[in-house]
């Protein structure tokens, strides 16, 4: 090695285009989430309207967090309201229809909660009642978090977002305030492995 570089090939260019390349496949990425969240955002503006039984609509996961969208990620969207399955399956159907470029910039499929529809479903197959009484404890802390009744302490996840969160034993539902919009960043069951640092 002489002055940086071995038999003529120059280190420190080599990691400085290497650091470009990072930052420019960074940026792409960051742009196809923008995509992919403002056609998202204006999917659900002109979709949810024409479902009644929907209170309220709210996108979390790595499509809200800034570097988080991978290839491989999905759309995590949280439905608010009484709809029964062919309701809930046509408003699905109604938003990848409305937002076909955020399809495939983010995923195959819209996934609605899951790890709190697998609870709750497992759960009312043994106890309806318990069961009826953490899907409206959920659902009724995301409302009050919407109406900034609280707010939930400061921390930041191990993706690097940094989050409020708020618990619903057993769940913790992580979120992130903007000036019109409260962006839930994820709905997590506590006896996981942690997601925060």
């Amino acid at each position: 090695m002489v002055g940086g570089s071995y038999e003529g090939w120059d280190v420190a260019a080599s990691r400085a285009y290497l650091k470009g390349r990072q930052e420019q496949q960074e940026q792409r990425r960051e742009d196809r989430r923008q995509a992919a969240l403002a056609a998202l955002r204006q999917a659900a503006r002109s979709v949810l309207p024409r479902y009644p039984a929907v209170k309220r609509a709210f996108l979390f996961g790595s499509v809200v967090q800034r570097a988080g969208l991978r290839a491989t990620s999905d759309v995590d969207l949280a439905i608010e309201g009484d709809l029964g399955a062919e309701e809930f399956f046509a408003v699905w159907r109604d938003l990848e229809r409305a937002a076909p470029g955020s399809r495939e910039a983010v995923s195959r499929y819209v996934d609605l909660c899951r790890e709190v529809v697998e609870a709750i479903t497992y759960l009312n197959a043994r106890n309806p009642t318990a069961a009826a009484k953490l899907d409206a404890e959920i659902a009724r802390c995301i409302e009050r978090l919407a109406d900034r009744e609280f707010e939930g302490p400061v921390s930041r996840l191990r993706s690097g977002a940094v989050v409020r969160s708020w618990g619903v034993p057993p769940f913790r539902i992580y979120y992130q305030r903007h000036p019109d919009e409260l962006l839930i960043v994820r709905v997590y069951h506590q006896a996981r492995r942690p997601i925060r640092r």
